[in-house]
């Protein structure tokens, strides 16, 4: 184990500097989908009504009618926390003369920048998975059976085919949650903030066709694509696809500065050196403390496992 017998705080120093020189290497891409927040309390609680509907005509002289709002399912985010710690030999200092050290420093400062990336996305990996759920109605994020709390018919934000991505595709999600209904059956009208379609590495090439060409992709037809001229934009997220533990077929609809997904910091990442009062070891610490999750995602998240075959139901 590294030790203070020689020059320890120049090692404790040094150490540092590594760390803090390799964080900024790695940009969190959180902020793309998710609303960032910080938190002083064990856990975060969201909850709301279902708002009021449309103003009705009630003639002249007529009276005005009352409406109830309906409590919206309620989200609870409980904070986790994250640690992890290096500690280095003494004789691979004395032999590497900071060469380990320094190696293994900046793949914590890695692994720590990384961290809130690969458990946020989580929420898109398993966005199918049914033992995965965030907001009040205990539905997965992408299902087709969304709860209505006027008890309603239930609503969905999720391809019961598993349609994989096209231009054709694309049109067929964006209607979906263009003409997605809230809990009193109104149109929500989300349309004026644009979207975010979100793809995993092995998608990347259909996606920036289909959004970036000129022309219409995947057809002879001289038509604009009508995709590259709107409020769309490509997020190629490495955390979703199969290398993260997810899908290199399933694609999402998000839009823009969404309501929906939450991503809360309780302590960001900070690292300290402890020394160990038996053995004087001189360790590395990094240690964060976070949650996230979803609340009523309909209108705000859409998306298909895109295998293009089966169905989906759930």
């Amino acid at each position: 184990m590294e030790t203070r017998a020689n020059n320890p705080d120049s090692l404790a120093v040094g150490l540092m500097a590594y760390y803090d020189n390799e964080l900024p290497r790695y940009q969190s891409m959180l902020s793309k989908v998710f609303t960032i927040m910080d938190s002083t309390k064990q856990k975060e609680e969201f909850s709301g009504s279902t708002g009021i509907t449309k103003l009705v005509d009630v003639g002249e002289n007529g009276t005005y009618p009352y409406e109830d709002e309906l409590e919206d399912f309620k989200t609870i985010l409980t904070h986790k926390t994250f640690k992890r710690a290096i500690a280095v030999s003494e004789e691979q200092k004395e032999d590497d003369q900071y060469r380990t050290p320094e190696s293994r420093t900046r793949s914590l400062a890695k692994a720590a920048s990384q961290t809130g990336d690969f458990n946020g996305f989580s929420a898109f990996r398993n966005a199918f998975t049914s033992t995965s759920t965030s907001y009040g109605d205990a539905e997965e994020l992408c299902s087709t059976s969304h709860d209505r709390l006027d008890g309603g018919t239930v609503r969905s934000n999720a391809s019961s085919t598993n349609i994989a991505l096209s231009e054709a595709n694309l049109e067929t999600g964006l209607i979906a949650m263009d003409e997605a209904l809230d809990h009193k059956g109104e149109v929500i009208g989300n349309m004026g903030r644009g979207v975010i379609l979100m793809v995993p590495i092995a998608l990347r090439k259909k996606a920036l066709e289909i959004v970036g060409s000129p022309l219409r992709s995947g057809t002879a037809n001289n038509d604009l694509n009508y995709y590259a001229l709107g409020d769309i934009d490509v997020f190629v997220n490495p955390w979703i696809g199969v290398p993260a533990g997810g899908s290199d077929t399933s694609w999402f609809i998000v839009r823009k500065q969404n309501n929906a997904m939450k991503f809360i910091w309780r302590k960001r990442p900070v690292s300290r050196v402890d020394v160990d009062d038996e053995t004087d070891a001189l360790k590395f610490k990094v240690r964060a403390r976070f949650s996230y999750g979803w609340t009523d995602p309909i209108g705000e998240i859409w998306g298909s496992q895109g295998t293009g075959t089966g169905s989906y139901s759930s």
